[in-house]
C-alpha cells in the first residue's frame, strides 16, 4: 500500500486553522465561533467542530477562514466529496485564498485526479510563493506521479522557509520509507512521537512501517506492534478511517478475512468513494470465496475509476473463473 496517499489529505495544522485574515468587516460573532471550532479539532472533535464552523458561516457567509477551516475538517472525517465543495465556496469569497487551493490540491490528488491537482498547486505556488506548507504540499501529487527526487526537492524548498515545519520532515522521511530506507524512518518517527505525543499522524506513520518491516521480515510480533499503534491512533482520532484500513490490511495478512473486512467496511461508512478501500475490499471478499460480492466491490470502484488498472486485473479474475 502506498501510505502517503493516506496520510496528508487529513493532516490539519492549528496555525493554519487559526491564521484568520483580520479583516474588520468579518462579524466578531463569527470570529468567536470559528476560534471554538478550531478549539475543538484541535481536541479531535470533529463532528462538534463542523457544526460550530457551520454557525460561524451562518452569521457571515463572506467569513472565508470558516469556509476554510469546514473543509479541512471535513477531509479529516474522510468526506472528500463534500470537502472539494467547501473549497469551491471558499474560492468564490476569495479566489486568491492560496491555502483553500493548495488543500483543494490535495484532496484531488487523494481522488486520483493528479492533472487538476497540480494545476490547483501550481496556482496556489504562484499567488504564495513563500509558504512552506503550499510547497510541502505539493509533494504529494509530485510522488503519485512517481517524481521522486522532485518530491523530496519540494520538502526541502519547505524546509528551508521553516526548519521546524514537522510535517514536511514527516513527510520527506515517508517518502524515504516507500523507498525502503525503514530504519531511518522508525528513528525520526520515534523522535516525533516524543516531540508531539498527542498526534495522531506520527503514530499512524510509524504503523505503516511497522506493517512494511513485518511483511518484510515475516515477524508477527511486528504485524501486532502496527495493529497496537492503529488503535492507538483510533483513541486520539476516532474518525481517522485509513487507520481502520490498515488495522483491516495487517487482518488480511494474517489470514483473519472476517475481522479484516469489519474494518474496510467500518472505514467505508465514513468514506464511501474512497478507491483503495474498495479495492481493499474486493481483495478481501475474493480470498473469502465471496466472488460475487467481491464482484460488486470492484465493479464500484470502476464506477468511480473506470481505468482503474489493478481493478480490471481482479475483475478479470473473477470473471475468468
Amino acid at each position: 500500500m502506498n501510505k502517503i496517499a493516506g496520510f496528508l489529505c487529513c493532516v490539519i495544522a492549528v496555525w493554519v486553522l487559526s491564521g484568520c485574515s483580520t479583516q474588520a468587516s468579518w462579524d466578531p460573532e463569527a470570529r468567536d465561533l470559528h476560534t471554538k471550532g478550531v478549539q475543538l479539532h484541535e481536541q479531535w472533535k470533529y463532528q462538534e467542530a463542523l457544526g460550530t464552523f457551520h454557525q460561524s458561516i451562518s452569521k457571515d457567509k463572506e467569513y472565508v477562514e470558516s469556509h476554510y477551516a469546514k473543509w479541512l475538517t471535513q477531509a479529516a472525517m474522510g468526506h472528500f466529496d463534500q470537502a472539494l465543495s467547501s473549497f469551491d465556496d471558499a474560492l468564490t469569497i476569495d479566489p486568491e485564498h492560496a491555502l483553500s487551493r493548495a488543500e483543494k490540491g490535495m484532496v484531488l490528488t487523494r481522488m486520483w485526479d493528479i492533472d487538476a491537482a497540480m494545476v490547483a498547486l501550481d496556482r496556489s505556488i504562484s499567488i504564495d510563493s513563500n509558504n512552506p506548507r503550499i510547497r510541502n504540499n505539493k509533494w504529494l501529487a509530485l510522488y503519485n506521479l512517481w517524481e521522486v527526487d522532485e518530491a523530496l526537492q519540494m520538502f526541502d524548498q519547505a524546509l528551508a522557509y521553516d526548519p521546524s515545519m514537522v510535517e514536511a520532515l514527516s513527510n520527506k522521511w515517508l517518502v524515504l520509507a516507500d523507498m525502503w530506507l525503514l530504519d531511518s524512518a522508525l528513528e525520526f518517527f520515534d523522535a516525533a512521537i516524543l516531540l508531539e505525543p498527542q498526534q495522531h499522524l506520527h503514530r499512524y506513520n510509524k504503523g505503516t512501517i511497522l506493517s512494511d518491516l513485518w511483511f518484510t521480515n515475516q515477524d508477527e510480533a511486528l504485524s501486532l506492534e502496527a495493529f497496537e499503534y492503529f488503535d492507538t491512533v483510533l483513541e486520539l482520532s476516532p474518525s481517522y478511517a485509513d487507520a481502520l484500513v490498515q488495522q483491516g490490511i495487517v487482518l488480511y495478512d494474517l489470514g483473519q478475512n472476517s475481522e479484516s473486512l469489519a474494518k474496510i467496511n467500518k472505514a467505508l461508512i465514513i468514506n464511501p468513494r474512497d478507491l483503495q478501500w474498495l479495492y481493499y475490499k474486493g481483495l478481501v471478499l475474493a480470498r473469502d470465496g465471496k466472488k460475487d460480492d467481491a464482484k460488486l466491490a470492484f465493479e464500484k470502484l470502476l464506477q468511480l475509476d473506470k481505468n482503474h488498472t489493478y481493478a480490471l486485473i481482479e475483475l478479470e479474475k473473477l470473471l475468468v473463473n
